[in-house]
């Protein structure tokens, strides 16, 4: 299968929490990148494709915060995959620097910025 990804994903684990309406999902992210994220949730979520939810991402040890609007796009067992739709300049500033320092690849991840930013 032909690989479509634009955006390199990294594994990376830290707690996270999803809001959507009145509820709140506590779980555990397993990777990120420029576009999106995966989650394993700990707990069913009966949410359908194409919900929008806000995604709050706490890295481990810090007061880093990264905060997303998001809308859910796929969904398989445990594990849910939203987009990023809106973020603040704040979140994809540490998002950038994130993706930077865990691919060591500071080109790559600019690239990458340069082909959101056109989409």
């Amino acid at each position: 299968m032909e690989e479509r990804r634009k955006f390199h994903r990294i594994p990376f684990q830290c707690e996270c929490q999803v809001h959507c309406g009145e509820r709140v999902w506590s779980g555990e992210l397993l990777d990120i990148s420029l576009r999106g994220v995966l989650f394993r949730l700990s707990e069913t979520v009966l949410l359908d494709k194409g919900s929008i939810c806000y995604v709050d991402i706490v890295l481990a040890g810090s007061d880093i915060r990264l905060q997303f609007e998001s809308e859910l796009v796929h969904q398989q067992g445990d594990r849910h995959g939203f987009r990023f739709l809106s973020e603040n300049l704040e979140t994809l500033t540490h998002l950038r620097r994130l993706l930077e320092l865990n691919t060591g690849e500071d080109e790559s991840t600019r690239h990458e910025i340069e082909v959101w930013l056109e989409d």
